[in-house]
């Protein structure tokens, strides 16, 4: 019997790329729902996206907006008990992929302990991204991430996927499309609801890999992404951005890593010093 599963796709005011979504892959065979999940948003996405409810497609709106982690998982819980779908292809709106992709997901999700599966992730102009998958990082590494010495001496990225012919074993993957199977998701807990946006990738996969679980990237396929057009459309401001990632590492390296008071403190300078040389940079 070939597999299926509920595509879900988290909106908050971005029902534009939702509709273009839509339009493209209702008819895929691979789907057996597709459910949209309104993240309450403050224009009238909920009001736009009724006219495409039918038999396959399902338009929900959660009571607020708790975040990303908050949204999806009420999505997933929903595809689990009123879908039954032990499988859910979370996507951003603003990804484009065909239906061969999501075959080839769910010829991999379905092997015996696996949670997770992705695919090389590509820009809009269909060059690799630089993070395409990524080790758990330990709590220095996760100050350091993306700074000049951290890019140097903890590079904690998996730089030979592009090289490998099929599937590779991972900790993280990005967040903006992946397949997941929903009971050994929603095992963990789902997502961590504390964090309103950014850092899920490296909560979930630790949460995943502590119960022994895998995430598989697929390194010979890829879907593109207009990376952070959604996002923006939440969050305008830069400095706001980098606030919350900078939170939810702090947050991270606390609730998980069970990081040193040193660690911590060490953590939090490098964050300030970081968000001063982005106030700098934005008076320009």
């Amino acid at each position: 019997m070939k597999e299926r599963c509920c595509c879900l796709i988290l909106n908050y005011n971005d029902s534009d790329n939702v509709q273009r979504m839509l339009n493209k892959i209702y008819s895929y065979d691979s789907f057996d729902k597709i459910l949209v999940v309104d993240n309450c948003s403050t224009d009238d996405s909920y009001e736009k996206l009724q006219k495409y409810v039918n038999q396959k497609i399902i338009v929900i709106k959660t009571e607020y907006n708790g975040g990303y982690g908050f949204g999806n998982n009420f999505g997933i819980k929903y595809a689990q008990n009123k879908l039954q779908c032990k499988y859910v292809l979370l996507t951003n709106p603003d990804v484009y992929y065909d239906e061969n992709l999501v075959a080839s997901f769910l010829n991999i999700i379905t092997i015996e302990g696996v949670a997770i599966v992705s695919a090389i992730q590509h820009d809009i102009n269909d060059y690799p991204i630089k993070d395409l998958a990524w080790r758990i990082p330990t709590p220095i590494e996760y100050a350091l991430l993306h700074t000049k010495i951290g890019n140097k001496f903890f590079d904690i990225r998996y730089k030979n996927v592009l090289e490998i012919e099929g599937v590779a074993e991972v900790d993280c993957v990005p967040g903006a499309m992946l397949m997941l199977d929903t009971k050994k998701f929603l095992e963990v807990g789902g997502y961590d609801e504390n964090m309103f946006l950014y850092c899920e990738e490296e909560t979930i996969a630790f949460k995943l890999k502590i119960k022994g679980y895998k995430t598989l990237l697929i390194c010979n396929q890829y879907y593109r992404h207009e990376h952070s057009v959604s996002i923006n459309k939440s969050i305008t401001s830069k400095l706001k951005q980098m606030k919350l990632i900078f939170n939810n590492r702090i947050y991270f390296m606390k609730t998980y890593l069970q990081a040193s008071c040193i660690e911590i403190a060490f953590a939090k300078f490098i964050h300030l010093w970081r968000l001063y040389k982005i106030k700098y940079e934005l008076k320009k």
